[in-house]
């Protein structure tokens, strides 16, 4: 097991990097799986059998990554009210 210290700081390091997305941006990346996803067979659908098993993984870890950075500005904003 690691030391939890060691996993705190690394968690807040992530956290830390990921504040450098901003949420627009994020959602811009989750809009255009979709995008890609409704054009792609139509445009290249020989290109789209070889990538549509793993575009819906990275969509949902776009989404994931999403909320996680909607969740970061909420504690961001109610940190900094709080001061």
């Amino acid at each position: 097991m690691s030391d939890i210290a060691e996993v705190k700081a690394f968690i807040d390091n992530v956290c830390r990097m990921a504040l450098f997305v901003p949420p627009d941006d994020a959602l811009a990346v989750v809009n255009e799986f979709e995008r890609m996803d409704a054009l792609m067979p139509i445009v290249n659908p020989t290109g789209y059998l070889h990538v549509a098993d793993n575009m819906s993984g990275h969509r949902k870890a776009a989404e994931a990554f999403l909320e996680f950075r909607r969740a970061l500005e909420h504690l961001k904003v109610k940190e900094v009210s709080n001061e």
